[in-house]
């Protein structure tokens, strides 16, 4: 790639994770006024975006893999594998440790992201085992494949009361945006979208006003959700492609965004728990920043403690950090 399309990339991550971050600091106290109802029904929004950007990513970054399946699978094993056991079997204890309901079943099912929020990996390996071959990035395939992806969101909207949880670990549901990476790398298409889709996130702003105005949740399974996740990957990107961004603090967040992922989740608990205390709205707008920054900090800390250790490249692994990262 491309450098400018590198940097856009590790931008599209920084923003996919705070997107994240923001769908986990929503809930409020019932008794609160309009205007922290109107902030958290905003980031409720945006916070629809990032799976599905990530996914893209994921798409269009696989497409470029030439190692063998052995080798593949190894790789994934030491970088994301044993990060997302460890961290996930910590946060597990952290949450259900005090409430007394740690069971076997239990950790399984919140490990694999059955009712938690590592549903992403459980379904990114997915991806992994099923488009490795190349006869499934034919193009005849992916565009099946496509349909059904459809097809699974259209009825995942409709049905979602009942399905709940099985609406996100099931692939089918988050596949249409892993094959726009595919056929996005496949065809070169990069150049397009920095050219057509620069004012598409005038749309995107459209429809979350509209939701908002109606007080209407806009997420992943909501019927304008598929529609907004990818124009605003398309619209983000476009706009990176075109700007000539030099941040190194939103490139370090996009850098290390697969350990912000892990290990979000207690803190943004806690901001919402402390946060919800006190109705003002002020501190309900700070809360995902705040989330973000005592995460990175945290990541941060981390690292420079293992820098001044000399300490071996599978403890910076375990919280998904490559040791080469530079410390901002």
């Amino acid at each position: 790639m491309k450098s400018n399309e590198i940097n856009a990339f590790y931008y599209m991550k920084a923003f996919a994770i705070f997107s994240v971050i923001c769908a986990h600091i929503t809930p409020l106290n019932e008794n609160v006024g309009l205007l922290s109802k109107f902030i958290s029904n905003f980031y409720d929004c945006l916070g629809c975006l990032g799976v599905g950007i990530f996914f893209i990513i994921s798409g269009y970054l696989f497409y470029n893999n030439k190692y063998p399946l052995k080798e593949f699978l190894l790789e994934k094993f030491k970088k994301i594998i044993i990060p997302w056991f460890f961290i996930g079997s910590i946060v597990y204890i952290c949450v259900f440790y005090f409430q007394q309901k740690l069971s076997l079943i239990e950790y399984i099912k919140f490990l694999f992201g059955y009712g938690s929020y590592l549903y992403y990996l459980s379904v990114l390996f997915i991806f992994y085992l099923l488009f490795f071959s190349s006869k499934m990035k034919k193009i005849k395939i992916l565009i099946v494949l496509f349909i059904m992806s459809i097809v699974s969101n259209i009825i995942t909207i409709n049905y979602y009361d009942k399905l709940d949880h099985i609406s996100y670990i099931n692939a089918l549901n988050w596949m249409i945006y892993f094959i726009i990476g595919i056929v996005l790398n496949k065809y070169r298409k990069i150049d397009i979208i920095k050219e057509r889709f620069h004012i598409s996130y005038i749309l995107v702003l459209l429809i979350v006003l509209i939701h908002l105005f109606f007080s209407e949740k806009l997420s992943y399974f909501s019927p304008f959700g598929l529609i907004t996740i990818i124009l605003s990957f398309f619209s983000l990107l476009s706009l990176l492609l075109r700007k000539d961004i030099n941040n190194k603090f939103l490139k370090y967040i996009g850098k290390i965004s697969f350990s912000i992922y892990l290990i979000h989740m207690p803190i943004a608990g806690v901001i919402v728990r402390l946060s919800n205390l006190f109705d003002i709205p002020i501190i309900i707008i700070i809360r995902p920043f705040v989330t973000l920054l005592i995460t990175v900090f945290v990541i941060w800390i981390y690292k420079k403690i293992l820098d001044i250790l000399g300490a071996p490249k599978i403890l910076y692994n375990l919280i998904g950090l490559k040791k080469g990262v530079k410390v901002i």
